[in-house]
């Protein structure tokens, strides 16, 4: 799967909203196996947001500029000027991207144009 981002908000709330339900049902039959099947799968999921976030995501140009809506020159020149401050490294004479750490670059204001990034 390379190359692809999941935001977690999305995610963590979809979690938030069926343990709100699972709550219900257990007001309603506190020994249902719905319940636990549930319970099981939220705490799956949470364990599974929790190793996506202390995975490193390195991307291509092109896969950032597609992310972060913005051209490829863009991204190009940001990495030129910004290099390893910008999560930049170039391999084999193609840059690769540390998303995380680009990501926190552009929203923290310390690139061209960053109000667009936000």
């Amino acid at each position: 799967m390379k190359g692809v981002v999941i935001a977690s908000a999305p995610i963590i709330a979809a979690l938030c909203e069926v343990r709100s339900e699972i709550a219900t049902i257990k007001r309603w039959s506190p020994n249902s196996d719905v319940v636990a099947a549930l319970e099981s799968m939220c705490n799956k999921m949470d364990r599974a947001l929790r190793e996506a976030e202390r995975t490193d995501v390195w991307l291509t140009i092109e896969e950032v500029a597609a992310l972060s809506h913005r051209p490829r020159s863009t991204i190009s020149g940001i990495c030129r000027d910004h290099k390893a401050q910008a999560g930049a490294h170039k391999v084999k004479g193609v840059w690769t991207i540390h998303w995380p750490t680009f990501e926190a670059f552009v929203i923290t204001g310390q690139c061209p144009n960053s109000q667009e990034a936000a």
